[in-house]
């Protein structure tokens, strides 16, 4: 992972009073058969805030944002923490496991 983000990402971020604790990039997924489909590109938590769910309540409101503009929205992700939230969660199913 490097700090490179592509210039198309749409960026957002988590903020606790002035100070920001959290970064997500979103980008717009080319797919043959769905053209309303966005991803996540990067979801970063500043480390003293990981592990209280910051993570999967910022991901669920920009979910639900791109959901209000008629996107489907996808995450791909290797963190087991991640995944483990997202399995538990009733706004997301996993549709691959590898």
């Amino acid at each position: 992972m490097n700090t490179e983000l592509p210039s198309a990402c749409v960026c957002f971020g988590l903020y606790e009073e002035n100070n920001i604790i959290g970064f997500m990039g979103v980008l717009h997924q080319p797919h043959s058969q769905n053209r309303k489909l966005k991803r996540v590109s990067r979801l970063v938590i500043l480390p003293d805030y990981q592990g209280i769910g910051l993570g999967t309540k910022f991901l669920n409101i920009i979910a639900e944002y791109y959901k209000e503009k008629g996107f489907d929205f996808r995450i791909v992700t290797s963190a087991k923490n991640r995944i483990h939230a997202l399995n538990k969660s009733k706004h997301w199913k996993m549709v691959r496991w590898s």
